[in-house]
């Protein structure tokens, strides 16, 4: 049997629709190959998460999410939870990027058979990676 730790973070506004969302297609893959196994461990962080607490994210989930195999995380941010200089408070990308020394956003695209798409070209016509240096140093 795989075991998977999987953390979850719900996120903010549509954030927990999305997460949702994933969370069905991840349980409905574990329920069709009996080896597998997901754990999965919610913890609150982002800006709902800021209001309360006065940070985006507790150091016991960042220990979290580093002792896990995978984090799913949903949109986080509020419109109304900002600093005193208008910037967004609550948000973790930079938080997870360094301190989860992710140092690569990787993101592959492909034009798969069956889907339809504005562009002029055929399933297997496209295959393209964007890699983006992530964290900045």
């Amino acid at each position: 049997m795989q075991t998977h730790e999987i953390v979850i973070i719900e996120g903010d506004g549509i954030g927990k629709e999305l997460t949702e969302a994933s969370l069905f297609i991840l349980k409905e893959i574990e329920k069709k190959i009996d080896s597998l196994q997901i754990n999965f461990k919610f913890r609150d962080a982002g800006a709902r998460f800021y209001e309360l607490n006065g940070t985006n994210i507790s150091h016991e989930t960042l220990e979290d999410i580093r002792q896990s195999d995978a984090l799913l995380k949903g949109p986080v941010g509020l419109p109304h939870v900002r600093f005193s200089d208008g910037t967004e408070a609550g948000l973790l990308g930079g938080v997870l990027r360094n301190g989860l020394d992710v140092f690569a956003n990787v993101r592959p695209i492909k034009l798969l058979p069956g889907v339809e798409a504005p562009l002029k070209a055929l399933p297997g016509e496209i295959d393209y990676v964007i890699v983006r240096e992530n964290t900045e140093v």
